[in-house]
């Protein structure tokens, strides 16, 4: 990497912004919270991009997202003002940074979850689970990038290019109880798509 020019003279606040553009998805949203102009958003990204003499973002059909320089970044970034928000934290908050948020469906909790009891992870953290559905403030993918949670577990793929999808597991039988006069009952065929259409 090679070293930049002035860097003793770099304005912090362009870091600020970079991670609020990054975390609110988009310039736009970035500017209200920020309480500045989508111009200001604008020439505060150009100077971080000048700064390091490398596209940060790319510009697409969806709007900017973050280029590969500018995903690394981010990850150091984010680092650094999490460490700084840390030195404010009490023991409550250290206590809740112990905390893994799991966000899925009842299959996700009576499914998958009495697998993790195996797993040590269960002795290093306090799980909670909680279910997610489309409606609300924030969708799945933001609320991942915004820190309210640390996994997903769900039946659709999430569409980001600031979250990695995994398959954790191929589901070819399992069994449905519904009461006679579910809607369920008049379907020839039943997937969990079907059983969870709340989920994403």
């Amino acid at each position: 990497m090679r070293p930049i020019k002035n860097a003793k003279k770099i304005d912090y606040n362009l870091i600020k912004v970079f991670d609020t553009v990054i975390t609110e998805g988009n310039a736009t949203r970035a500017a209200r919270k920020l309480d500045v102009t989508p111009a200001a958003i604008s020439q505060a990204l150009l100077r971080l991009q000048n700064l390091y003499g490398e596209e940060l973002f790319i510009r697409t059909r969806k709007g900017l997202v973050p280029s590969s320089k500018g995903k690394s970044l981010h990850q150091v970034f984010r680092q650094a003002i999490e460490s700084i928000e840390n030195t404010l934290c009490d023991k409550t908050d250290a206590q809740e940074s112990n905390e893994l948020i799991v966000l899925g469906s009842d299959i996700t909790e009576n499914y998958y979850f009495p697998a993790l009891l195996d797993m040590m992870l269960v002795n290093r953290y306090i799980i909670k689970h909680y279910a997610i559905k489309k409606t609300g403030e924030y969708s799945p993918a933001s609320m991942l990038t915004h820190g309210y949670a640390d996994v997903i577990m769900g039946i659709l793929d999430i569409k980001s290019e600031m979250i990695e999808s995994y398959l954790i597991d191929n589901l070819s039988d399992f069994v449905c109880v519904c009461g006679e006069k579910s809607p369920l009952v008049g379907l020839e065929k039943i997937s969990l798509y079907n059983n969870q259409p709340e989920l994403f």
